[in-house]
């Protein structure tokens, strides 16, 4: 990707002012919250998405069958203005630097210090936080941990003393510790009872115990969350500076998917090999790129850093058996007669030889996932000013990696003068008060057809 050299001035002069902003150092608590922020009622909120469960159905997608594909770069280069794509990771590595060794209170702390974030927001992610974290520690189930997680979200919605974009991103920080929760328990079990079936060795060699390797996780989505609040703020002002004429709102719900695939690659890549670090781990699971309707590319993740060669055993699958070697990428087709490929694997690694056999299969219904619409989500501003005449962009936040599927857009009292990418730009009507964008997405494995909309109104920002 070229770098373009014009916008390092203008993102060190951003980052300057934020940095020297005057520090200081607070415990958050609900306790400590000051008092109603808008005096009669919360504010009117039009957010990104139609409803936040978009959010996560789109992580727990991403988790679950496309990560490994999908890098954080292919998502900027997707959804976000071409002025803004160098600078998100350059702001994205200076602040992880510039946080790097904090706890969870201190990273809050220099947000807050630094203008990018509040009191009340700081407490409301504390509060999702210390529910997680206390949840680890009594070694409550995941499924406990989630729906504990979840009975923090009407508070958040409804709350009196934080900002739509407040609420927009600790909801979808919510959806991703769910997803995380929900891709962990397919893996390791409720309670980490197929943990010792990952590699087949027992728990004492496995270099962590189950709720050790847990709390690395799910640690790294909390830190990593600190950091992508603080991307938000910043690339929202770089975009002001830079004159670029598309609503907050867009770059927020680009940046939000965007932070979500670097934490994941984050956690996967580094957090976890450095939490338990067994150089001859099988893999942890496969993304799929699909490539027909019975049939994806396999990519392993989360495999120890000392494996040379990997052995592929697929039930239910073509090839049957296969050794690879580094990418570790195997093209699988499913059986006819099958429900499902189950993929077995076994590690061969350069000490001694050495190796290890997962025990609990990595299964997938290729035929169904082929022909299914997971992944797709409309999002953009719901609140547009129409008399203004400015367009308004709007994306298909599809992460499936699917070839078999097709798209086309539709809108309700406007037009669209762009289409690029996953994305378009809409000029809505002069005299616009109610509006949609719609996405029609046929899938040619299954013959089917699936729309997906985003409601529009007027009353909302300037470009």
């Amino acid at each position: 990707m070229k770098r373009n050299s014009f916008l390092r001035p203008i993102i060190a002069f951003t980052l300057l002012a934020i940095l020297m902003m005057p520090s200081c150092t607070k415990d958050f608590t609900t306790e400590s919250l000051p008092g109603i922020q808008f005096s009669n009622s919360p504010p009117v909120c039009n957010f990104s998405v139609e409803e936040f469960s978009v959010f996560g159905e789109s992580f727990s997608y991403y988790l679950e069958n496309s990560f490994g594909y999908y890098s954080p770069d292919s998502m900027i280069r997707e959804f976000l203005p071409t002025e803004l794509q160098d600078t998100f990771n350059i702001v994205y590595d200076d602040l992880e630097t510039a946080m790097s060794g904090m706890d969870l209170n201190s990273r809050l702390n220099y947000l807050l210090s630094n203008g990018l974030s509040s009191v009340n927001f700081n407490a409301a992610y504390l509060e999702i936080a210390n529910t997680v974290t206390n949840g680890i520690a009594a070694q409550e189930g995941l499924d406990i941990i989630k729906l504990r997680v979840q009975s923090l979200e009407p508070g958040i919605e409804s709350s009196t003393k934080l900002t739509c974009d407040e609420k927009e991103i600790l909801r979808a920080m919510s959806e991703y510790v769910k997803s995380s929760l929900d891709y962990l328990t397919n893996i390791w079990g409720t309670n980490g009872e197929r943990y010792q079936l990952f590699d087949g060795r027992p728990i004492e060699d496995r270099g962590c115990g189950f709720w050790t390797e847990l709390g690395c996780f799910l640690g790294g989505v909390l830190e990593g969350w600190t950091t992508a609040t603080g991307v938000i703020g910043i690339i929202k002002n770089v975009a002001g500076d830079l004159g670029i004429s598309v609503v907050t709102t867009t770059i927020q719900n680009a940046s939000i998917y965007i932070a979500a695939a670097k934490i994941t690659y984050a956690i996967i890549f580094a957090i976890l090999k450095d939490c338990c670090p067994v150089d001859c781990d099988v893999p942890m699971g496969a993304s799929l790129r699909f490539t027909g309707c019975e049939s994806a590319v396999y990519k392993a993740y989360g495999y120890g850093d000392d494996v040379v060669t990997l052995d592929w055993d697929n039930d239910g699958g073509i090839p049957s058996f296969i050794t690879t070697m580094a990418p570790h990428e195997v093209e699988i087709t499913q059986l006819p007669l099958f429900t499902l490929v189950q993929t077995t694997w076994t590690t061969h690694c350069a000490e001694n030889g050495s190796e290890n056999n997962s025990l609990n299969p990595f299964h997938r219904d290729l035929r169904t996932l082929a022909g299914a619409f997971g992944g797709i989500a409309v999002t953009g501003p719901k609140a547009v000013d129409p008399p203004s005449q400015h367009t308004y962009t709007y994306c298909n936040t599809d992460i499936s990696l699917n070839a078999n599927m097709n798209f086309q857009w539709f809108v309700q009292n406007g037009t669209i003068v762009n289409n690029y990418g996953h994305c378009i730009e809409v000029l809505w009507d002069a005299d616009m008060t109610e509006g949609q964008v719609q996405l029609q997405a046929r899938n040619n494995c299954s013959n089917a057809q699936q729309l997906f909309v985003l409601n529009v109104t007027d009353g909302g920002p300037i470009p």
